[in-house]
């Protein structure tokens, strides 16, 4: 059994109630009332979002309750606090990648042709149409060549044309997926220094916040399209629309912001800018992700339910804690 949030529930409302495991629909802002029910009921597993919970939450849980976050990042998961009280985190890897890679690509065609602007100014009574980029044959650099970044990069290799260039820390990929990559690095200034477009694949976390600022867009090359399908607290958004209004980048095309709603800086609000798209975080929000993502927490929490700590999709992190 587990405490679910109802914004959760009502995505699959059916894949939830079939499972008969919902023991209670409680909003994250009534944590103390899960914290109640945990004791009363004896429930200790809880499908959470992507919602800020406060600490007071994570020092009231008992120690060996189950969090299965809905999706795949966990950056509002205290994790060194769940550590601490000894808190298994679980989320859903593998869900959303299909999802995320599509509305990536989706982005990366709105920037080369224009559609939004295009769409625009058909409706207000204007027709003025200007030329395109086409992709066949122009480079996309993937930075973080995960599970996402190799799924667009195969609708984009194969699907487009594309050269594709993967940036990625881990050297390792090299060799495990030759054939989705042209050229492969672990200079970010290599892989966006001839890029035509640069697609964001990277997990946040205290190494890569504000990763991509001035300095690293100087890297790029003059007219390219940025592209943001991960977290938005990778990118120094001031340094990102003085990049956009220099014309240093043609495009940002952005699913996600570092504030959520998106809340503007002072003095650079991204949404007066021509040269921006934005979507509000539903690169994943698809009814086949959302199917994938509910049929993973359910299948955690009947795992938990039984004793099979070990075959939990636990965060790397904690995974030593079983």
């Amino acid at each position: 059994m587990f405490i679910l949030e109802p914004n959760l529930h009502e995505r699959v409302p059916g894949v939830f109630d079939e499972s008969g495991m919902v023991k209670a629909l409680l909003p994250w802002t009534e944590w103390k009332k899960m914290l109640e029910l945990q004791k009363k009921e004896k429930v200790k597993c809880f499908v959470i979002s992507h919602e800020p919970y406060p600490e007071e939450f994570y020092r009231g849980l008992e120690k060996g309750s189950l969090l299965i976050r809905y999706g795949v990042g966990y950056d509002a998961v205290p994790v060194e606090l769940c550590r601490e009280l000894g808190i298994l985190v679980a989320n859903t890897p593998g869900t959303l990648d299909q999802s995320v890679a599509e509305h990536a690509a989706a982005l990366m065609l709105a920037a080369a042709r224009h559609i939004v602007t295009l769409d625009r100014e058909v409706k207000s009574g204007g027709w003025n149409p200007v030329m395109a980029r086409e992709l066949r044959g122009q480079t996309l650099a993937l930075i973080g060549f995960g599970k996402i970044g190799r799924t667009l990069a195969s609708i984009a290799k194969f699907g487009l044309g594309m050269r594709i260039v993967a940036f990625d820390i881990n050297e390792g990929i090299r060799s495990s997926f030759p054939d989705l990559f042209d050229e492969f690095t672990t200079s970010f200034e290599e892989a966006v220094s001839d890029a035509d477009f640069v697609s964001l694949h990277m997990n946040l976390n205290p190494h890569t916040r504000g990763f991509l600022n001035a300095e690293r867009l100087e890297y790029f090359k003059s007219g390219s399209v940025l592209i943001n399908t991960a977290r938005g607290g990778v990118v120094n958004e001031q340094d990102l629309f003085s990049a956009l209004k220099d014309g240093r980048l043609a495009c940002a095309a952005l699913d996600v912001t570092a504030a959520e709603p998106y809340v503007p800086l002072p003095g650079a609000d991204l949404r007066t800018l021509s040269n921006v798209i934005m979507t509000p975080h539903v690169a994943s929000n698809t009814g086949a992700a959302n199917r994938r993502i509910a049929e993973s927490c359910i299948e955690n929490a009947k795992k938990y339910g039984q004793g099979k700590l070990s075959e939990l999709t636990l965060i790397p992190e904690l995974q030593d804690l079983v």
